[in-house]
């Protein structure tokens, strides 16, 4: 079996096996082009190829036509095998605004017992590939396509891999490929061809014939060695022995290898001076298996907004391709992964996934994508916050009143100095909420009638989000990056050096430092939280952000010392995270790196720093890392301080625990707490605060109670005491 050269051969291999199959070369004759318009039509050829065109899939008439002929044609990859003739659907390229149906035979004698050929058909890069999906019916196979190419039916060979153990160098060159053929050419004068004949029973090459050519005439002789033992020796020479047609028969088994190597010689036998030897492996494997689905895609339920992914795993040899499908319709790409981006209602669907490889298909099992609409957050018609040192009321007109310490010009007043009875925030008369504030925060917010956002005091890191860093001694609207005024908010929260914005269509925003983003560092105007939607409360506190989503999720980004984003780590978070555990969550409260969660269904969570027992679950640590549930149920409402905090009960009472320094809790002594108590002689309440040193109440008829520390008048009282055991109500004011 002598080879003059490689392409020769390759040549003389191809016409056979297309001549075999009846698909060699363009035919002597062909149907005429039959055209095809706007109604759509079907066009069949004689060789029993067909193409289905349906309705408006094309916008004029094509005259369209099949052929069996591989002219042109790119070569079928060298791990496949014609199963059938190659038939050309012309115009080539032409586009169609609907999947057309394409029908290809093949030939059953090319099919071994209980294999499925694969339908091939070439891309716009003018390379073969597999038809996601393709059905056999008899000797046909039928697949979509949405333009024109070459089609064809064929069958994956024995899995055959050369693998070379030396290099090409200076004086030879010696190069394999992972195909079923394969070359190697040392100092330009041998030639090494592997080619497999015949499969087993098992898809394995009945033998692999090695041969080897002399390509020039002249003397130098060749030797080469395989398998095992130096026995299987063969020494070619050009005049008497070429090596052709030297065969290794291949065992009916799963896999193996054949070591080769080989020398070239002088006439005398000596090795020739500076020749590359050439040596390899040829590494074949077992038969083809259909594909098997190993993990079915699941259901999925997410919010509008959100992106919906899709997986399955399959195995198969060849390696199988996937074809997605929504409601029995082709979507996505053919890989193990289907997503939708910023999922819409219309996308509820049915999924499935047919999975195929030249073997077979199999379709998984239908999962179910459901898309919640969008929630829209109600407005936190928020009347009364404490801060460090300083108090917020928001009376039922719209106006605003603070008392206690300026630091920071934290009253609004544009006056100066401390004060210790209510008085009124500038600018602002047509107030509807007040932003939840955190114990630590010196700057106050406020949404206006028109959905606007409002702050002033603080300012040093551009937590007012008015595009600067100087304190604000009266109130300035919010903007963003482009400089316009922040609108459609529905909640508002303040921390030590941030700020968060909830907007109505559930997005976030962030000013100041702890912006969420990724990064470090802050900025003076407000811009989204990246990867937060669908968001119906909010809370921010000493570098650390809350957000609590409609399904009733919890995220936190921010610092994370004593696990205060409760992710079960201490680790920074500069992007938020979801908190460990928590479902059905629908309020939540900050204090210094703790947190309470109020569930739907009346029960309270705690997690974080625990040192004066803040956490309200009775035990001594010091903190912890994941959620844990209180002994309480009946809750309304939580409020956190600094390092204490409450839950009003659904009969009006509050139950307070956590840090007790100079009365802040309202039960009359400066013992801290580690599990709820309840504040006597305080009843109908409808609202409650917690500031750094200092608390707040709004009874249902209005009036404001306020108990602890008072050193810059924060309880509101006209008093120059330091300090209230019990809570004190207010005079000259009332909120309805």
């Amino acid at each position: 079996m002598t080879r003059r050269t490689l392409a020769a051969l390759l040549c003389a291999w191809a016409l056979a096996l297309l001549s075999a199959c009846g698909g060699g070369g363009d035919e002597a004759s062909q149907p005429p082009p039959q055209g095809i318009g706007p109604a759509g039509g079907t066009v069949t050829s004689p060789a029993g190829a067909q193409v289905v065109v349906p309705a408006n899939a094309l916008a004029q008439t094509v005259d369209i036509q099949i052929a069996q002929s591989s002219a042109g044609a790119p070569a079928l990859p060298v791990d496949l095998s014609p199963a059938g003739p190659v038939f050309a659907f012309t115009p080539h390229g032409t586009a169609f605004g609907a999947p057309v149906t394409v029908t290809v035979p093949f030939d059953p004698a090319l099919v071994p017992a209980g294999a499925t050929p694969s339908l091939l058909k070439t891309n716009a890069q003018g390379q073969w590939e597999a038809v996601a999906g393709a059905t056999p019916s008899g000797a046909t196979l039928t697949g979509e396509a949405t333009s024109f190419s070459w089609w064809a039916a064929a069958m994956q060979g024995p899995s055959l891999q050369v693998v070379s153990s030396n290099p090409a160098d200076a004086q030879g060159r010696l190069s394999f490929s992972s195909v079923t053929a394969s070359e190697s050419v040392v100092n330009g004068v041998t030639t090494v061809r592997v080619t497999a004949i015949g499969t087993t029973a098992s898809g394995l090459p009945a033998r692999l014939e090695i041969d080897f050519e002399q390509s020039t005439g002249a003397n130098p002789t060749v030797v080469f060695t395989w398998g095992a033992g130096s026995s299987n020796v063969v020494y070619c020479t050009a005049a008497t022995n070429p090596c052709a047609g030297t065969t290794v028969v291949v065992a009916n088994s799963t896999s193996g290898r054949i070591d080769f190597s080989g020398q070239q010689l002088n006439v005398g036998g000596s090795p020739v001076g500076g020749a590359a030897q050439l040596s390899g492996s040829i590494a074949y494997g077992g038969a083809n298996v259909g594909p098997t689905i190993v993990t079915q895609p699941q259901n999925q339920t997410v919010q509008a907004g959100s992106t919906a992914t899709f997986t399955v795993a399959a195995t198969g040899t060849p390696p199988p391709v996937f074809q997605w499908r929504k409601n029995g319709v082709n979507v996505g790409t053919n890989s193990s992964t289907l997503s939708f981006v910023a999922a819409t209602a219309d996308h509820g669907a049915q999924i499935d996934v047919v999975v195929s490889n030249s073997v077979g298909s199999v379709t998984s099992a239908v999962a179910v994508l459901t898309v919640n609409s969008l929630t829209t957050p109600p407005l936190n018609a928020v009347r009364i916050a404490a801060g460090n040192r300083v108090s917020y009321a928001r009376a039922n007109g719209g106006a605003l009143l603070s008392w206690g310490s300026d630091s920071g010009e934290a009253l609004g007043n544009d006056a100066g100095g401390a004060r210790n009875a209510p008085g009124p925030v500038l600018d602002v008369t047509d107030a509807v909420a007040l932003a939840q504030g955190y114990g630590g925060a010196s700057h106050g917010l406020t949404i206006r009638a028109n959905g606007e956002v409002w702050g002033w005091g603080f300012n040093g890191q551009g937590q007012l989000g008015n595009q600067g860093t100087a304190n604000a001694p009266r109130p300035m609207s919010m903007k963003d990056a482009g400089g316009n005024v922040v609108t459609g908010a529905v909640a508002t929260s303040t921390g030590t050096t941030n700020s968060l914005v909830l907007l109505a269509d559930g997005n976030v925003l962030s000013a100041g430092a702890n912006k969420g983003d990724g990064t470090t560092g802050s900025r003076s105007f407000a811009a989204p939280v990246p990867g937060l939607s669908n968001v119906v409360a909010i809370a921010a506190a000493a570098n650390v952000s809350y957000a609590v989503r409609a399904d009733g999720t919890v995220w936190a980004w921010g610092d994370n010392t004593n696990g205060a984003l409760g992710d079960g780590t201490e680790t920074l978070r500069l992007a938020p995270v979801q908190v460990s555990g928590l479902t059905g969550i629908v309020a939540i409260a900050a204090g210094f790196q703790f947190a309470v969660a109020l569930d739907a269904n009346g029960e309270v969570w705690s997690w974080g720093a625990n040192a004066r027992g803040q956490l309200g679950d009775g035990s001594s640590a010091a903190n912890r890392l994941t959620p844990a549930k209180l002994a309480l149920s009946g809750v309304t409402a939580v409020a956190v301080g600094i390092e204490h905090a409450f839950a009003l009960m659904s009969d009006g009472t509050v139950r307070a625990w956590g840090s007790n320094v100079n009365g802040r809790l309202g039960i009359g002594d400066t013992s801290d707490r580690r599990s709820p108590v309840a504040i006597p002689n305080l009843t109908g309440v409808a609202a409650i605060a917690g500031g750094n040193g200092h608390s707040l109440a709004v009874r249902s008829d209005g009036s404001v109670w306020a108990w602890g520390e008072n050193v810059s008048g924060e309880l509101g009282l006209g008093s120059t005491a330091t300090r209230f055991l019990t809570p004190q109500q207010l005079s000259g004011i009332n909120l309805n």
